[in-house]
């Protein structure tokens, strides 16, 4: 797997963008149970589990660089 580097100074509306998408607002609250269901009734084809996927790295790249900066 190739890394990758995330650069502390990147955009910070872009982590702002994501850390308050809807999705992620939700998600961040939720039970693991909460959150279980919500993959089972959501994601159900490869395009929603990539919509998922894509929330969450974006979230988790706001969570590093905040820690970071």
């Amino acid at each position: 797997m190739k890394q990758v580097t995330v650069q502390p100074n990147a955009d910070k509306a872009a982590r702002v963008a994501a850390f308050n998408d809807p999705v992620w607002a939700q998600l961040r609250t939720a039970t693991p149970a909460q959150i279980d269901t919500y993959l089972n009734t959501n994601v159900t084809t490869l395009a929603q589990a990539r919509v998922v996927l894509r929330i969450l790295i974006l979230a988790m790249r706001y969570v590093v660089l905040k820690s970071t900066t």
